[in-house]
């Protein structure tokens, strides 16, 4: 299935290449660079992420998962002053009200397992 995907992907390359119509090599170096440059800057966090995922707890990685959003909603409201009304703070509310509870409970459940395990040792 890969190999597919990659050779859709090159051919779809060749044909705007042939047409003269890419950015990569045909607008000037400092472009070319920007571009590179770009696509480094993209993959480091996924790598880093894919590094870190299987030290931390899949819990935590999903707890975390709803920080990007939250961030993002929280530079719209008050940078870019977008409309945030109370029926979407009422729902944010429930989001992160399902949140804490969660993350509560892990943290009861982890010290409960821990304490089991300090008491059958």
């Amino acid at each position: 299935m890969q190999p597919l995907l990659f050779l859709s992907a090159a051919a779809f390359l060749i044909y705007w290449w042939s047409k003269a119509e890419l950015s990569l090599l045909f607008i000037s170096s400092s472009t070319d660079l920007l571009l590179v440059a770009g696509g480094v800057v993209a993959v480091l966090p996924m790598l880093l992420f894919a590094k870190g995922a299987p030290i931390v707890p899949l819990s935590a990685i999903g707890v975390l998962q709803y920080v990007t959003p939250t961030m993002t909603l929280l530079l719209g409201i008050f940078v870019y002053h977008e409309p945030f009304s109370s029926i979407l703070l009422i729902s944010f509310s429930f989001i992160w009200t399902a949140l804490v509870i969660f993350t509560f409970s892990q943290k009861r459940r982890i010290s409960h397992e821990k304490k089991y395990k300090k008491g059958s040792a």
